[in-house]
């Protein structure tokens, strides 16, 4: 998991949602590992608190090639619109990318294994980095669309 985006909170899914696709993902026989900078550590720690007893969070601990490694051997990686997102398609793990203020058709990770969750509302794109009238895109992500799609992307893989 990659709750962080460095352009701002316009662009990040909420840290309680990821937690709760964690959980999921956990009793589908999944590690959760949750990634970030040293300056994420601790939405990283609550998201990785929050999915359950199994999840480790290295925000701040791996170095960029620790990183790739990771992604590239993850089963899936769930991530906002971030760079770990094209990290991880980079390397062709399966990976959910999770749209707010930008838009998705210019900016998004690239890959057959890539899938883009975003519902932009008319205000979209904006380019904020924060959202002036709350982020009705983000909202619109559901923990059960993405558990949808990850369902889909792991089936694919097995």
């Amino acid at each position: 998991l990659a709750p962080r985006s460095a352009f701002g909170p316009a662009r990040e899914w909420f840290p309680e949602r990821f937690a709760e696709a964690g959980r999921a993902l956990a009793s589908r026989g999944l590690r959760v590992v949750v990634c970030g900078t040293a300056a994420e550590v601790s939405t990283c720690d609550a998201v990785a608190r929050g999915a359950g007893a199994g999840a480790v969070c290295l925000a701040g601990r791996t170095t960029l090639r620790t990183l790739v490694a990771l992604v590239a051997g993850a089963r899936l990686a769930l991530c906002n619109d971030s760079g770990v997102a094209h990290v991880a398609a980079a390397t062709g793990a399966a990976t959910l990318q999770i749209y707010g203020s930008a838009a998705s058709g210019w900016t998004a990770a690239r890959g057959a294994r890539v899938r883009i969750l975003h519902r932009a509302p008319v205000c979209s794109p904006c380019w904020r980095r924060r959202c002036r009238i709350g982020t009705r895109c983000l909202d619109a992500v559901t923990v059960a669309w993405v558990l949808r799609e990850a369902d889909t992307l792991l089936a694919a893989a097995a």
